[in-house]
């Protein structure tokens, strides 16, 4: 009788841990499964069942490989497979397929579960929703592709810099004037396009513009792929994140030299006009001179 009582006092204390462990897990703010070694889900919690459209009785029918992309269930499957053969947890995000169709994307943590000696009976898994982020990431992807796409069409030369003043883009127009590669650009590569007697002088205008934070414009020469050097103007602004944080400057170069060349014209012209009065009075005045004697 006292052995009877025993057991029941046992089952009865399993039975109340098991169920707050199952409170705990209904209560997770993430999916939580576990798996047996066959990949069927034996233990799937609420938020699980949320994420995905099924119901907790659906689930349990069904395996990990049900509800994977099917895009995905061979590298699922492999990376299950070397975690059963003693390989370590590890954490893959993937996409699941719910339960409309629709797919969900998750960064899943899974771990082994083994036994007394160590072989392979199942796996846990907690699943968090990381959709948002990846509509986000999808978003500024698709928002550089758009920059990429208009910068490499317009007729400006443009570049970015990173708070560290590293170019870290450079418009296919500016490659194809200076005739340098992506490699020998980036980063402070851009500056070997410039005429060496004019580097000083943009380097000055750069670092008090980065001190300040403020919009700048620099002119200088700039080396063309033929090797000959034209006349640019350099206009930048600076470029903050939400938090009000420096995050670099994004300008445009243009091509002057027809404007610097009409600029040189004028001065000339004006020059000349402003000397010709002079010349026309000494020329009078040794007329004069003659008729006078």
């Amino acid at each position: 009788a006292a052995l009877a009582i025993e057991r029941k006092r046992t089952a009865r204390a399993l039975r109340e841990s098991e169920e707050r462990f199952r409170t705990v897990v209904n209560q997770a703010g993430t999916g939580v499964i576990q798996a047996d070694a066959t990949g069927r889900m034996t233990l799937v919690n609420r938020r699980w069942c949320e994420m995905l459209g099924y119901s907790e009785t659906e689930l349990l029918q069904m395996t990990i490989a049900d509800v994977t992309d099917p895009a995905v269930v061979s590298q699922t499957l492999e990376a299950v497979r070397l975690l059963a053969e003693g390989g370590s947890d590890f954490v893959m995000e993937k996409r699941y397929r719910r339960k409309d169709g629709s797919l969900l994307w998750a960064s899943s943590s899974v771990n082994a579960l083994r036994g007394p000696t160590g072989q392979y009976l199942g796996l846990v898994a907690v699943a968090l929703d990381i959709g948002e982020r990846k509509r986000a990431e999808e978003a500024l992807r698709e928002s550089e592709e758009r920059f990429r796409n208009m910068a490499d069409h317009s007729p400006l030369m443009l570049w970015v810099t990173d708070s560290a003043a590293r170019c870290t883009y450079l418009s296919r127009q500016w490659f194809e004037f200076t005739g340098l590669t992506m490699d020998r650009g980036l980063g402070f590569g851009w500056l070997e396009a410039i005429h060496p007697d004019d580097r000083g002088q943009s380097d000055e205008v750069f670092r008090k513009a980065t001190e300040s934070l403020e919009p700048f414009r620099s002119e200088y020469r700039l080396r063309r792929h033929d090797g000959v050097y034209r006349w640019a103007i350099d206009a930048a602004v600076p470029r903050f994140g939400r938090g009000g944080e420096f995050l670099g400057y994004n300008g445009s170069v243009i091509d002057i030299t027809e404007r610097k060349e009409a600029e040189e014209t004028l001065r000339r012209i004006a020059s000349d006009l402003t000397l010709s009065p002079k010349r026309h009075k000494s020329e009078s005045g040794s007329v004069i001179c003659r008729s006078g004697g």
